[in-house]
């Protein structure tokens, strides 16, 4: 069965307003009967947070173990040179400098491969190699097609087309047309001249990358997510719907509303919703979505996180954590995976790190109906290996903590199973240790036995706390 039509049979009902450490009441279920689609780690993308020494300069940046990011099964990255030491084209002081141009792609270019290296995509911001970042002076800058003229825009990206292209930078990458195009910190200019910008750079860039070379184009990759009263996205869908030929590859937009958001809100379930509502209101076609920030600063937890890999894992959208660092700091912890040492030459593991891992390197086989009945502030993404026999588990809430249980029936399904009338089980929490290090998971179940019940259920009754992520191991 087809894991994502199988997620239709959910019922996820509405939450209260959130307020911090309470207990919506929710009940976790899975089904091992009913499972379809292979692991790939849509949600374990990041926003910088790779070294280079572009970033560290004039010092000499550490030497990066890569175990740390294979470990941790990064699948995307996103760069392009933001906040290092050296303005972007459009930033220079003199026309015809371009060595803030160079410095920004070379920072963009050891991120690529670095993240070639792990198996990982790579996500191109040319808005940052630009000069577009937050710290850039929005007033002395020129920005793409001003006074309607994009001519230097125009020599920026045919520069930076050739570059790519020279340096074999092409394989897995696509490219964030701009950042966040609808927040005055990366465009101060309206949303007219975005669309002349965008649809002038989308076709430079089909022209340089057809879809035969597998380049892939997205946007408009938005601060704010998309919905019925946001006047910038009605406005996009109406302009994409009369202009289909720059209709991106992939949809993106962010998720950084934070921690007290009503309703359980940033989540992305209700952000596909009101964006299929959208799409079909303009007429778009079908084509994958990235979130490619998610999680405000105060959502960067292991509960946190399991809960956000639920939720993107449940509507089949890709995405990448947000980072908050500056400077060296945006460079330097994958997104806030890692902890750097006061030298900055060695690292040690956050508990998301520890979430990372498991949910990329324990979390395989196929993908299991798994969710939660009561409240969409509690999620599971679950997995089923049954070659090998096992169930592996992992579950996150939101801003909550307490009783909640998990029933796992129809267990005799998995052939390991079949003839048990009990099985064990491993329970772990990942906690969040308040940004300190986690050296590893804190077993709170090790081995156990747990019986079947007379309908083939096993149940659990979690207590979990604030903040932190727990996984079950299920196996004979």
């Amino acid at each position: 069965m087809v894991f994502k039509a199988a997620l239709t049979l959910l019922s996820l009902a509405a939450s209260a307003t959130l307020s911090n450490a309470v207990n919506f009441g929710a009940t976790g279920y899975v089904d091992v009967a009913v499972y379809g689609g292979t692991p790939d780690g849509k949600a374990a993308g990041i926003l910088y947070g790779v070294p280079n020494q572009v970033a560290y300069d004039p010092n000499t940046a550490p030497s990066f173990p890569d175990s740390l990011a294979t470990d941790a099964g990064i699948t995307y990255v996103r760069t392009g040179g933001a906040q290092t030491p050296y303005p972007g084209w459009g930033m220079q002081a003199n026309r015809g400098n371009y060595q803030g141009y160079e410095k920004r792609f070379a920072s963009s270019l050891e991120n690529y491969r670095s993240a070639r290296r792990w198996g990982a995509k790579v996500v191109l911001l040319p808005h940052d190699i630009w000069g577009g970042d937050a710290y850039a002076d929005l007033q002395k800058g020129e920005w793409p097609c001003d006074n309607g003229d994009c001519s230097e825009y125009g020599r920026f990206l045919d520069r930076l087309i050739a570059d790519l292209k020279s340096n074999s930078m092409v394989e897995g990458l696509a490219i964030d047309i701009w950042n966040e195009p609808d927040g005055y910190g990366f465009w101060p200019r309206s949303q007219d001249q975005f669309h002349q910008m965008y649809s002038f750079s989308f076709n430079k860039f089909r022209s340089a990358f057809p879809t035969s070379s597998g380049v892939l184009l997205q946007g408009p990759a938005t601060e704010q997510p998309p919905g019925a009263n946001n006047g910038w996205w009605q406005a996009h869908g109406a302009y994409l719907q009369k202009n289909p030929s720059v209709i991106p590859d992939v949809y993106s937009y962010h998720a950084l509303i934070g921690r007290y958001a009503a309703d359980c809100g940033n989540d992305p379930v209700t952000m596909q919703q009101d964006f299929d509502a959208l799409r079909g209101k303009y007429g778009l076609p079908i084509r994958p979505v990235q979130i490619n920030e998610f999680a405000y600063k105060d959502e960067q937890t292991p509960g946190y996180y399991a809960w956000f890999i639920s939720r993107l894992e449940r509507v089949g959208v890709s995405g990448l954590r947000a980072n908050w660092g500056s400077r060296v700091g945006l460079h330097n912890d994958l997104a806030r995976l890692l902890l750097p040492s006061s030298d900055g030459k060695s690292w040690s593991k956050l508990g998301e790190w520890h979430v990372a891992q498991y949910y990329r390197k324990t979390q395989t086989g196929k993908i299991t109906l798994a969710g939660a009945a009561g409240s969409k502030c509690f999620d599971l993404y679950v997995t089923q290996d049954r070659s090998a026999g096992r169930v592996n588990i992992l579950a996150g809430v939101r801003g909550q903590e307490g009783p909640y249980p998990i029933n796992v029936k129809n267990v005799r399904n998995m052939p390991q199973f079949a003839n048990l009338n009990a099985l064990r089980a491993t329970i772990k929490e990942i906690p969040f240790n308040n940004l300190g290090a986690v050296s590893a998971p804190t077993i709170l179940q090790n081995a156990a036995s747990v019986p079947i019940d007379g309908n083939g259920w096993v149940n659990f009754n979690l207590t979990l706390k604030l903040d932190s992520a727990y996984t079950i191991d299920l196996f004979a």
